[in-house]
């Protein structure tokens, strides 16, 4: 790897003075200490929605401390959650899930615990407080040990027979699944969207990962992973409709921000983190479809973005701002979608909207996010358009490529099914 590929700061974490299993533990807080900054995110660590949402934690770690909520249930019981509702198909195989110590999820069961509560929040409130060097100190290390500690009592007082989450690189997750590990427990991680990245330590630290289609367990066990721990499970919501034939039609094109990363992926050569590639990308869209004879069209912030910041930097006569809350509700009044690699795109094939997928790359091959894109944003699905210049969004745009469903075949199965889960538990 050439010099200039270094990602300098993963060299820094990875050449400091800390014990191994922490170093893994933290990658995650670290980076986006020194990352997730600036007015473009809506909630970096500087802003006064950190300040608010860390009211809310507060808030949350008190009711976790003092209350239990159970409905009664002979059901075995898993501790975490998922981003999708699976609550139903778990209940249906006879188990119960509980929320994690330190939140509070309505309508989930949780089993509050003072101490351990009480240690979750001081941490958690050190991480955006405090400065690299805490990362380093005694007092950080005793109190991640403690952690551990408490957490392992909690675990095995309470009966839990699994875990369950979203993902695996955050630290309240990382620390859930080394303890379950440790006491001879499975851990599972249900994808909760389609990789930008794969490699053999993200989403892959638990003991069985959930994935929604074969292709994306297949970019797994390329890279060497183990078969017998991925499992298919298709996708929670998203329904397939074999008679969907998607059609071009530029009238309402609804356009998505490539949005800059607060954090580092393991395998992200180079961060990328500059800000104005954000606004250079709208700008980049918004000539190539002028230069068309497309002369408006609706951009859409992604949820760790601050809209005000992006209504203040860009073309107010050409774009306008979605409004719409709900994903699903701005795609059934637009006709097109343009944006970057994203789990969007097969929310918009599913929901029968055409989209172009638009990611400038450099010379090494790189995005603008310092990544090699991956399965189906590499080029190598021809049923897929992808566009890495503006010269190329026109010529897809320009010549109304429409990309072919059955893509969507590859990467979620038909039919959502984790009844494995009986079997692995």
């Amino acid at each position: 790897m050439s010099k200039e590929e270094w990602n300098l700061f993963q060299e820094y974490i990875d050449n400091v003075k800390l014990d191994i299993s922490l170093k893994e533990t933290i990658r995650s807080e670290m980076s986006c200490l020194v990352y997730n900054y600036g007015r473009h995110f809506c909630g970096n660590q500087e802003s006064l929605k950190a300040n608010i949402y860390d009211l809310k934690r507060t808030i949350e770690f008190l009711l976790a401390s003092f209350f239990s909520i159970e409905k009664k249930s002979n059901n075995k019981k898993l501790l975490g959650r998922t981003y999708h509702t699976t609550k139903t198909e778990i209940l249906n195989l006879g188990y119960s899930i509980y929320s994690n110590p330190w939140e509070i999820k309505f309508g989930n069961n949780l089993i509050g615990e003072k101490k351990l509560s009480s240690l979750f929040y001081y941490f958690g409130s050190k991480i955006i407080k405090e400065s690299l060097g805490f990362y380093f100190s005694k007092e950080f290390q005793e109190k991640i040990h403690e952690i551990q500690n408490e957490f392992e009592k909690y675990v095995l007082n309470n009966n839990f027979i699994g875990y369950i989450s979203p993902f695996d690189a955050a630290l309240k997750e990382n620390i859930s699944i080394d303890v379950f590990r440790k006491i001879k427990k499975p851990s599972f991680v249900f994808l909760h969207g389609l990789p930008a990245v794969y490699n053999l330590k993200d989403n892959l630290r638990s003991d069985y990962l959930f994935v929604w289609g074969d292709k994306i367990k297949e970019q797994y066990i390329k890279l060497g992973a183990n078969p017998d721990k991925i499992h298919v499970s298709g996708h929670p919501f998203l329904k397939i409709n074999k008679k969907i034939n998607l059609k071009f039609d530029v009238s309402k094109v609804l356009v998505l921000t490539k949005s800059m990363n607060g954090g580092i992926i393991l395998n992200q050569n180079r961060y990328y983190g500059d800000r104005g590639n954000s606004l250079a990308y709208v700008y980049q869209v918004q000539n190539v479809l002028k230069s068309l004879g497309i002369h408006s069209a609706t951009l859409r912030t992604h949820p760790s973005e601050n809209k005000s910041w992006y209504w203040k930097n860009i073309d107010q006569t050409f774009y306008e701002l979605d409004q719409e809350s709900s994903l699903n509700e701005s795609m059934n009044s637009k006709s097109l979608i343009i944006g970057p690699a994203s789990t969007v795109f097969l929310e918009s094939i599913a929901s029968g909207l055409n989209y172009i997928v638009y990611e400038p790359i450099d010379d090494l091959g790189l995005s603008y996010d310092g990544i090699k894109l991956s399965p189906p944003f590499d080029s190598s699905y021809l049923n897929v358009p992808v566009a890495n210049s503006a010269s190329e969004l026109k010529y897809l745009i320009k010549n109304k490529t429409i990309c072919d469903y059955s893509v969507i075949f590859d990467f979620i199965k038909e039919d959502y099914n984790i009844n494995i889960l009986k079997l692995l538990l």
